[in-house]
């Protein structure tokens, strides 16, 4: 007769035995499975971003260093682009000091070299003198007031991309690097006088740059921005002083004619030029049409993508203006106002172009920028008596730019003017 206990401690050791086989053969089929499975690289049409956890594939016109990150379950895109910024004149080139100027009736504003203004008593005190490179380009100092003027530095464009971008879930950093200030030997290319509207063009754009490369410090940036300084407001210059700033697209640069005195005391309206070719250069094209439907002195944003808000009821007026066509539509009847940059978002369509040059470069992109739409258009005119705020905007920022689209007037294609 068997004795049960010694039965019982059997079936046990069996069960025990049995279990430890499923387990171990569970195990090895797992790992096969694991090391057989295909390991798929990304590519530019297998990434998917996840935004408010709806997915939303990568258009084949983004970069392909996107990068994604989670918090809070939102996921971001990442981008990062290195700017070098040369500053460059003319050896004769004059740049009198700046000085802030306290007034008879108590306000202060800068002045260059020396306080006298008529309309506010004659002179006035010296209360601080300031160099004019250093303000712009102050980048612990971005943004600053001076008595009634707002000064910005270059530096401005890295705090603006960064925060307006975050709209659209991307994290967007600028790396504006600033590599000095030169003076250069080569001439300036004639200029041609535009078809449509008044403002010269710069012949010869690829010497010119090639010219200014030799002459000066620059490396391997995604994008370069070559700031000239012009002192048309304390010399006679001749007609090629007065090219309007543009995008090189093709190059990855700008090329911005900076008007020393007008553009920097007209509320650094320089930096506002400038966020709109840095657009161009990072893939974005213009929102507006040219030439207008309501005629050449008018400006017309494309709808529904020129305006921040083109489904809120009731439409007008906008509040914001894009940076792509910065007019605060105000009406109906096209009637518009200049936004600064403070007053611009990137806005919807805008956000899907912005690449980084260098990504473009990556992908096979083209770095030319898109056509203008034939969509309908809203007009903002440019004539002071119908454009509010500040009626000399144009002036200040070189009369007359627009997009490449002309009337019957060809040029390059892929120079893109504000």
């Amino acid at each position: 007769m068997v004795d049960s206990s010694r039965g019982f401690s059997i079936l046990w050791r069996i069960l025990i035995v049995l279990i430890l086989t499923a387990g171990a053969a569970i195990l090895s089929y797992c790992m096969v499975r694991i090391s057989n499975k295909e390991v798929k690289t990304p590519t530019n049409k297998d990434v998917v971003v996840h935004i408010d956890e709806k997915p939303l594939s990568q258009d084949k016109n983004q970069a392909s260093e996107f990068v994604s990150s989670t918090t809070s379950g939102r996921t971001e895109k990442r981008q990062s682009v290195d700017v070098g910024v040369v500053i460059i004149k003319y050896a004769d080139t004059i740049i009198p000091p700046l000085v802030l100027c306290r007034w008879k009736t108590g306000e202060e504003s800068l002045a260059f070299e020396k306080c006298f203004d008529i309309n506010v008593g004659g002179d006035g005190e010296i209360v601080g003198t300031y160099s004019f490179v250093d303000l712009i380009t102050d980048k612990a100092n971005k943004d600053i007031s001076l008595g009634r003027n707002n000064i910005r530095s270059i530096y401005y464009l890295e705090d603006y991309f960064h925060e307006a971008a975050k709209k659209y879930n991307i994290d967007y950093q600028i790396n504006l690097k600033y590599a000095g200030i030169f003076n250069i030997t080569t001439p300036l290319p004639p200029v041609n006088l535009r078809a449509s509207q008044s403002g010269y063009l710069m012949n010869d754009v690829d010497a010119f740059l090639e010219k200014i490369k030799k002459e000066t410090r620059t490396s391997s940036f995604d994008n370069l921005i070559v700031i000239f300084l012009n002192d048309q407001d304390f010399q006679t210059r001749g007609p090629e002083y007065q090219f309007a700033s543009f995008a090189a697209t093709w190059k990855n640069t700008i090329i911005q004619n900076f008007r020393v005195a007008t553009d920097l005391l007209d509320q650094s309206q320089y930096v506002d030029v400038l966020a709109h070719e840095f657009g161009h250069i990072n893939g974005a094209s213009d929102l507006y049409l040219e030439p207008c439907p309501k005629g050449k002195n008018w400006v017309c944003c494309r709808d529904p993508e020129g305006i921040p808000e083109p489904f809120k009821s009731p439409k007008y007026p906008q509040k914001r203006a894009c940076l792509m066509c910065p007019i605060k539509i105000l009406g109906a009847d096209g009637e518009g106002q200049y936004a600064g940059l403070n007053e611009r978002d990137i806005c919807d369509a805008t956000a899907k172009e912005i690449v980084p040059a260098g990504s473009r470069r990556n992908a096979g992109m083209n770095d030319t920028t898109l056509a203008a739409s034939t969509r309908q258009a809203i007009c903002g005119t440019n004539r002071p008596a119908r454009l509010k705020g500040n009626p000399g905007w144009r002036r200040s920022r070189n009369p007359g730019r627009r997009s490449f689209i002309l009337n019957g007037f060809t040029i390059n294609p892929a120079i893109t003017n504000d």
